[in-house]
């Protein structure tokens, strides 16, 4: 997906409940709940928000 500002996210299509297929091109709308969000630090590295378990 490329954002108006011209960002490109990727994004995966779930329970789309039979609806068609979307194409390179079409016009989409993303909405997800707040509480399956979170947010980072712009300060921090590139590792903040990561589960990094080294104990494994």
């Amino acid at each position: 997906m490329k954002a108006p500002w011209d960002l490109d996210l990727v994004v995966f299509e779930q329970n789309d409940e039979g609806l068609h297929d979307l194409r390179v091109g079409d016009k989409v709308s993303l909405e997800w709940d707040a509480e399956h969000t979170f947010a980072l630090d712009g300060a921090q590295d590139i590792n903040a928000g990561s589960d990094l378990d080294d104990e494994e």
